[in-house]
Order: structure tokens, then C-alpha cells, then sequence
């Protein structure tokens, strides 16, 4: 379009720094061992919490059946 563009791919922002602006607490998880500390860190901050974890959006979910467990 000779350089004109008419969109733009905007990523999101970091969830968890947002809610420390507002005085909330956040967490950040880039590795599933940090899980588990980070949401208790969550429920022991006693206000409220944002657990942000990233996923890849290129990524297919697993299909429920596979990781029910019976």
C-alpha cells in the first residue's frame, strides 16, 4: 500500500506492573515452577493480586480430555 498503513500489531501490556501502579500486588510467571509461589504470594498479599502468566499465542491448548484425570 505504497507504505500507508492501516493497522498495527500492539502487544499487550505487562498486567502485573499495572496492578502494582494501582496498588494492587503483581506477579509475573515466566517458568510453570514459579506457579505455585506465585499465587501464594498472591492470597498472602491480603489485597488484591494479578498472577500474570504468558502463554504462547501460536501454541494449541491441549485438549481437555488429555489432561483429565479419571
Amino acid at each position: 500500500y505504497n507504505e500507508r498503513y492501516i493497522g498495527c500489531d500492539i502487544g499487550n501490556p505487562r498486567y502485573d506492573q499495572f496492578a502494582r501502579l494501582f496498588g494492587a500486588a503483581g506477579y509475573y510467571v515466566d517458568h510453570p515452577d514459579q506457579v505455585g509461589d506465585a499465587i501464594k504470594a498472591a492470597i498472602a498479599a491480603d489485597k488484591p493480586a494479578i498472577v500474570e502468566i504468558p502463554i504462547d499465542p501460536n501454541e494449541f491448548p491441549t485438549p481437555v480430555a488429555a489432561v483429565r484425570k479419571t
